[in-house]
């Protein structure tokens, strides 16, 4: 099955931000829906009318009021006004389910509540979000689940382990998964070789190369015959069956039979169907209600799903007209998203399927050029998108490509002993010049650390703007916000402006409580 082409915003809410974290299954009404306009996100609403402009690297959905958002390499939250309310100071950050949210510092990961407060301080190895009051985490090779005073109710000891849906969680013991309640007990053995969650009362499982579901006694509903099979999402599953997707109904029959190339699950009673090429909407009965067009097609949420056109990309609604002007989006790279299976990451496809194995000790999402960076050991290298590794793992730390190029850290140590620089796609250093941190290029500029002050750089390595502030951020849009401290009366205070690609003031400097909420 040939995947898709362009990112879908609306799957895979965060995989971009923190690996290792998978996201709770949050349904509210927002009324704001994350798009892309070349390479920064921002958000419209329903009428299509852009409310947040594009100016962030990443954009989550919004769940209890907050969205998660990366600005350069680190992630913060904003409100639905686009008042950034925690600043961007995470390595990797997540949706808030059941008022907390999974963070992640440095190769740590912790719990925040809304006001940015650690309510569990980054201990952990890996962690999902809440759900049911309880989250799985990682320490060293085991899982374990913990309360929200990020106390241990069940302690690590699984091979791997899901979240907790409908009161069970599949937990992996050897090579084989099964469930347990929320004491920990196991109510069913495991005995399968991959399962997914409970929904509406059935569960996928995989026994050798087939599918089949089970319900919550381990009894099989559907007895293992699909080549892949997907969670029940309003009383139909998607199935693979003869290289073509249909639905069964809860007995396990067909209600539609496998005829597509690719599907999507139904949401608010439509589901998106690909066929000869081209992406329609179907209803429960198998009915086309909007005619296949598109070049890739999301699930419906509050009312539109979003669809591409060529290389641009749009907002239709339900009866398939668009209520969004065409965007231009990067096109072929958001395609797979990073998978954790046990103890090592791959990738999977936006139905599920695992295209690259679980091989890699660290997985970060493609970008726009093709590659993806995966951890080996404890180094970092690139793979295209066939899994095979076109630069081999050599750096301690990077951030992915972006423009063209990729900053890398080579050696060890605290970051300020000036061994970040730039790598192209072949893997060769762009440039001598070393720094003591360094940021993804944004508009042909990027961040630079040199010594204790940051400034900017172009892409042949030439410094435009001096170093001299003590915070600068990406550039959006044809400027950068900066800050810098000024001792005054006893104690530093920051001022805050923006400067344009020459180091001009666009924005003169003036006093501010901080550069992250300075607007």
């Amino acid at each position: 099955m040939k995947t898709s082409r362009f990112r879908i915003i609306l799957i895979g809410l965060f995989t971009w931000a923190l690996a290792g974290v998978a996201p709770a299954q949050v349904k509210e009404s927002s009324g704001l829906f994350p798009l892309e306009v070349n390479g920064k996100s921002g958000y419209l609403d329903k009428t299509g009318k852009i409310v947040i402009n594009p100016q962030f690297d990443y954009a989550c959905s919004f769940s209890q009021g907050l969205a998660c958002v990366k600005l350069g390499n680190k992630s913060g939250y904003i409100d639905r006004t686009g008042n950034i309310v925690i600043s961007a100071q995470f390595d990797g950050a997540g949706s808030f389910s059941e008022d907390l949210a999974p963070i992640q510092i440095g190769d740590r990961f912790g719990y925040i509540d809304k006001t940015g407060k650690y309510a569990i301080n980054p201990q952990f190895d890996g962690g999902y979000s809440f759900s049911e009051g309880l989250a799985g985490v990682r320490l060293g090779n085991r899982w374990g689940f913990i309360d929200k005073n990020g106390k241990y109710v069940i302690n690590p000891q699984f091979d791997g382990a899901g979240n907790f849906y409908e009161g069970l969680a599949q937990v992996k013991i050897g090579e084989k998964w099964g469930f347990i309640d929320p004491t920990g007990k196991i109510v069913i053995n495991p005995q399968f070789d991959y399962t997914m969650y409970f929904a509406e009362g059935l569960a996928p499982v995989k026994s050798g190369t087939s599918w089949g579901y089970i319900d919550k006694t381990g009894k099989y509903a559907a007895n293992p015959q699909f080549e892949h099979a997907m969670v029940f999402a309003e009383g139909l599953a998607r199935v693979k069956q003869g290289n073509r997707w249909g639905f069964i109904d809860k007995n396990g029959k067909y209600v539609i039979n496998p005829q597509f190339d690719d599907c999507a699950g139904f949401s608010e009673g439509l589901a998106a169907v690909k066929i000869g090429g081209k992406w329609g909407f179907i209803d429960p009965a198998g009915k086309t209600v909007i005619n296949p067009q598109f070049d890739d097609a999301a699930r419906f949420v509050e009312g539109l799903a979003m669809v591409e056109v060529g290389s641009r990309h749009q907002y239709i609604d339900r009866t398939g007209k668009p209520v969004s002007e065409l965007y231009e989006t990067a096109g072929f790279y958001r395609e797979l998203a990073p998978v954790q299976i046990g103890d090592k990451w791959g990738y999977q496809n936006r139905n599920g399927a695992v295209v690259i194995n679980p091989l890699f000790d660290g997985a970060q999402p493609f970008t726009p050029d093709g590659l993806a960076a995966v951890k080996v050991g404890a180094k970092w290298g690139f793979i295209d998108q066939t899994g095979k590794m076109v630069i081999p793992a050599q750096f301690s730390d990077t951030p992915g490509f972006s423009e063209g190029l990729a900053a890398v850290k080579t050696g060890s140590g605290n970051g300020l002993l000036g061994g970040w620089g730039y790598i192209d796609k072949t893997g060769k250093f762009a440039f001598k010049t070393r720094y003591s941190y360094a940021s993804n290029f944004s508009e042909g500029m990027a961040v630079v650390l040199v010594g204790l002050k940051q400034g900017y750089i172009d892409r042949t390595g030439k410094i435009v703007v001096a170093p001299e502030y003590e915070w600068a951020s990406p550039f959006s849009q044809g400027r950068a916000k900066v800050g810098k401290l000024k001792y005054i009366g006893g104690d530093y205070q920051w001022r805050c402006g923006y400067v344009d690609k020459s180091g001009k003031y666009v924005a003169p400097l003036i006093s501010c409580k901080d550069p992250v909420s300075f607007k």
